[in-house]
Protein backbone atom coordinates (compact mmCIF):
# COMPACT_ATOMS: atom_id res chain seq x y z
CA UNK A 1 0.00 0.00 0.00
CA UNK A 2 1.59 3.99 -0.67
CA UNK A 3 1.22 6.72 1.50
CA UNK A 4 -1.01 9.25 0.99
CA UNK A 5 0.64 12.54 -0.34
CA UNK A 6 4.28 10.68 -0.06
CA UNK A 7 6.41 10.36 -3.07
CA UNK A 8 8.37 7.28 -1.94
CA UNK A 9 6.77 5.34 0.31
CA UNK A 10 5.12 1.86 0.20
CA UNK A 11 4.48 -1.24 2.35
CA UNK A 12 4.46 -5.33 1.95
CA UNK A 13 3.50 -7.69 3.89
CA UNK A 14 3.76 -11.45 4.07
CA UNK A 15 4.42 -14.54 5.13
CA UNK A 16 7.22 -14.18 6.98
CA UNK A 17 5.18 -12.60 9.41
CA UNK A 18 6.95 -9.38 8.59
CA UNK A 19 5.63 -5.60 7.73
CA UNK A 20 7.97 -3.75 5.35
CA UNK A 21 8.21 -0.03 4.92
CA UNK A 22 9.85 0.64 1.61
CA UNK A 23 11.45 3.96 -0.11
CA UNK A 24 10.72 3.22 -3.66
CA UNK A 25 12.54 5.35 -5.16
CA UNK A 26 15.69 3.55 -3.73
CA UNK A 27 14.41 0.26 -3.26
CA UNK A 28 15.86 -0.34 -0.26
CA UNK A 29 13.84 -1.05 3.16
CA UNK A 30 13.34 1.92 5.60
CA UNK A 31 12.05 -0.39 8.28
CA UNK A 32 11.05 -3.60 9.15
CA UNK A 33 8.14 -4.37 11.55
CA UNK A 34 8.21 -7.85 12.65
CA UNK A 35 4.48 -8.87 13.93
CA UNK A 36 5.53 -12.19 15.49
CA UNK A 37 4.61 -12.23 19.42
CA UNK A 38 8.12 -12.25 21.17
CA UNK A 39 6.15 -13.47 24.60
CA UNK A 40 5.24 -16.72 22.34
CA UNK A 41 8.99 -18.18 22.53
CA UNK A 42 9.43 -18.72 18.70
CA UNK A 43 7.67 -19.31 15.41
CA UNK A 44 3.74 -20.26 15.97
CA UNK A 45 3.08 -23.44 13.88
CA UNK A 46 -0.32 -23.08 14.01
CA UNK A 47 -2.41 -20.14 12.63
CA UNK A 48 0.55 -18.14 12.35
CA UNK A 49 0.72 -13.91 11.81
CA UNK A 50 0.95 -14.11 8.41
CA UNK A 51 0.63 -10.37 6.96
CA UNK A 52 -2.29 -10.96 4.60
CA UNK A 53 -3.06 -6.57 4.01
CA UNK A 54 -1.77 -3.12 5.42
CA UNK A 55 -3.36 0.14 5.28
CA UNK A 56 -2.11 3.57 6.20
CA UNK A 57 -3.71 6.42 7.71
CA UNK A 58 -4.23 9.37 5.47
CA UNK A 59 -1.60 11.56 7.60
CA UNK A 60 1.06 8.88 7.14
CA UNK A 61 1.24 8.29 11.01
CA UNK A 62 -0.12 4.39 11.78
CA UNK A 63 -0.77 1.94 9.77
CA UNK A 64 -2.42 -1.25 10.82
CA UNK A 65 -1.90 -5.05 9.36
CA UNK A 66 -4.42 -7.63 9.07
CA UNK A 67 -2.60 -11.00 10.37
CA UNK A 68 -3.35 -14.61 9.93
CA UNK A 69 -4.03 -15.43 13.50
CA UNK A 70 -7.42 -13.08 13.68
CA UNK A 71 -5.47 -10.35 15.05
CA UNK A 72 -4.50 -6.84 13.90
CA UNK A 73 -1.42 -5.25 14.50
CA UNK A 74 -0.99 -1.40 15.07
CA UNK A 75 2.40 0.16 14.09
CA UNK A 76 3.24 4.12 14.84
CA UNK A 77 5.49 5.01 11.91
CA UNK A 78 7.19 7.88 12.80
CA UNK A 79 8.40 6.05 15.99
CA UNK A 80 9.20 2.93 13.68
CA UNK A 81 7.47 1.06 16.47
CA UNK A 82 4.80 -1.70 16.64
CA UNK A 83 2.05 0.15 19.13
CA UNK A 84 -0.20 -2.26 19.68
CA UNK A 85 -2.25 -5.82 18.53
CA UNK A 86 -6.27 -6.09 18.77
CA UNK A 87 -6.00 -10.09 19.67
CA UNK A 88 -8.65 -12.32 18.05
CA UNK A 89 -10.22 -9.47 15.95
CA UNK A 90 -12.24 -11.92 14.37
CA UNK A 91 -12.54 -15.79 14.77
CA UNK A 92 -10.12 -16.66 11.93
CA UNK A 93 -7.57 -14.84 9.23
CA UNK A 94 -8.52 -11.25 9.29
CA UNK A 95 -8.00 -10.70 5.12
CA UNK A 96 -7.88 -7.06 5.00
CA UNK A 97 -7.76 -4.14 6.66
CA UNK A 98 -8.80 -0.24 5.47
CA UNK A 99 -8.70 3.53 7.44
CA UNK A 100 -11.69 4.55 5.27
CA UNK A 101 -11.79 8.01 3.61
CA UNK A 102 -15.63 8.35 5.09
CA UNK A 103 -16.10 10.12 8.32
CA UNK A 104 -14.04 11.25 11.17
CA UNK A 105 -10.52 9.61 10.81
CA UNK A 106 -10.84 7.60 13.58
CA UNK A 107 -12.54 4.65 12.04
CA UNK A 108 -10.99 1.30 10.83
CA UNK A 109 -12.68 -1.50 8.84
CA UNK A 110 -11.52 -5.06 8.83
CA UNK A 111 -12.75 -8.39 7.19
CA UNK A 112 -11.90 -11.59 7.80
CA UNK A 113 -12.09 -15.49 6.75
CA UNK A 114 -14.52 -15.49 9.75
CA UNK A 115 -17.44 -13.85 6.90
CA UNK A 116 -17.50 -10.72 9.30
CA UNK A 117 -16.87 -6.97 8.38
CA UNK A 118 -16.18 -4.72 11.50
CA UNK A 119 -16.09 -1.38 11.97
CA UNK A 120 -13.91 0.11 14.63
CA UNK A 121 -13.71 3.32 16.13
CA UNK A 122 -10.15 2.99 17.47
CA UNK A 123 -8.27 4.86 20.30
CA UNK A 124 -4.96 4.29 19.38
CA UNK A 125 -2.71 1.88 20.78
CA UNK A 126 -5.66 0.36 21.89
CA UNK A 127 -8.79 -0.01 19.38
CA UNK A 128 -12.34 -0.47 20.74
CA UNK A 129 -15.18 -2.17 18.67
CA UNK A 130 -18.04 -0.04 18.02
CA UNK A 131 -20.51 -2.45 15.37
CA UNK A 132 -19.76 -5.67 14.04
CA UNK A 133 -22.03 -6.45 10.67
Amino acid sequence: NFITNSLDGTFTGGFDCNVIHFDYSKTTPICVYNIVDPSTGGPQIVNPPYVYGVDVTSDGQYACAALGDGSIAFLHLGLQDLIGRAEMAHGSAVSQTLFPAFGPEKFLLSSGWDQKLILWEYLLPTPAQVKAY
